[in-house]
């Protein structure tokens, strides 16, 4: 009897630890690109650090210190065809094109990295996700809009083009424009539960990108390309070492599912008074509710309106928050 009490004991004591080590470990494999099957000697050979790969025709690339055959320097690690920059860690790096103008109409190409985590989502669970971005020097255009997207299934489309998807989380309110340092893009979100891929980019077309010029980089074709580094996704915030961002900010809210059918679910970290409204793309005000100063959470039924992607902003006097979801 004391013998089984005591391996009942242990098991339920181990088992609890390993809950504990997986909820705070990073579940991103190869976050900074450091295993490689080889060295990068050209554009487009992401593969070489698997399990990253490219979800689209765009050629995201892979840069490395140790390419010494063939064009190693393109993509050579500090200095390369798109600028110098050390990694961050570690001595590789990826790099993509978030947005290309080709000509005046805005012929749109985008580039993508995706990963398969190393376990899925677990529902209602909080998520931190960190990952640093640089803009290379031949850049002549900065851009904020670089998202993470969490998926159940690989994202794989035949496309130059953006993916027309809604990000969990997006870098809110800033250009990134520093072609010396490395930038931290963060933030949280809850998940729907059994996400299992994470890709990351610009998932808008060239109207919905807000662009800044940049000195110093190529006058024709104008891009903004990024080099990316120390990706990392944990219910540990302390696990991705988070530094200070919008998603993360006393006022932000999360929302879930998304993409959603009949009802979303809203999470107010700190509550505030003021007006919950929900905009169409054209602008147009399609739902509004009060929230008073004591709502931590509340859900709003959503099956009235059309499929298609709307904004939900928590307004007061002050200040507004605001994110997105998809209707399905």
């Amino acid at each position: 009897m004391k013998h089984g009490f005591r391996s009942i004991f242990f098991f339920l004591f181990f088992s609890f630890n390993l809950i504990q080590q997986i909820a705070g470990q990073n579940l991103v494999p190869n976050y900074s690109f450091e295993q490689i099957d080889s060295c990068s000697s050209d554009w487009s050979q992401l593969m070489v650090a698997e399990p990253w790969f490219q979800p689209t025709h765009g050629t995201t690339d892979l840069y490395s210190n140790c390419s010494e055959v063939g064009n190693h320097v393109l993509v050579d690690v500090p200095s390369n065809y798109f600028g110098y920059q050390f990694a961050r860690s570690g001595n590789n790096y990826s790099g993509f094109y978030s947005v290309v103008f080709f000509d005046s109409i805005g012929d749109i190409y985008r580039e993508y990295i995706e990963v398969k985590l190393l376990s899925q989502l677990q529902q209602g669970k909080r998520y931190f996700v960190r990952f640093y971005l640089s803009l290379a020097e031949t850049s002549a255009r900065g851009t904020g809009a670089v998202g993470a997207y969490f998926s159940f299934d690989s994202i794989i489309e035949s496309t130059f083009y953006n993916l027309s998807v809604v990000p969990q989380i997006e870098n809110l309110g800033q250009f990134i424009k520093d072609k010396t340092i490395w930038i931290q893009v963060a933030g949280s979100f809850i998940a729907t539960g059994g996400e299992k891929f994470l890709t990351i980019g610009n998932f808008y077309d060239n109207e919905n990108t807000d662009t800044v010029w940049v000195s110093g980089g190529i006058a024709f074709p104008q891009w903004a390309y990024y080099y990316l580094d120390d990706v990392c996704v944990s219910q540990d915030s302390s696990e991705c070492d988070i530094t200070g961002i919008q998603n993360l900010s006393p006022n932000a809210f999360s929302l879930f599912p998304n993409p959603a059918t009949t009802q979303i679910n809203l999470e107010l970290p700190i509550s505030k008074s003021g007006n919950l409204i929900v905009t169409n793309i054209l602008c147009e005000e399609v739902m509004r509710q009060p929230i008073s100063f004591t709502t931590k959470s509340l859900s709003l039924n959503i099956e009235s309106l059309a499929k298609g992607t709307y904004f939900i902003s928590l307004k007061n006097e002050h200040e507004v928050t605001t994110t997105s979801f998809i209707k399905q």
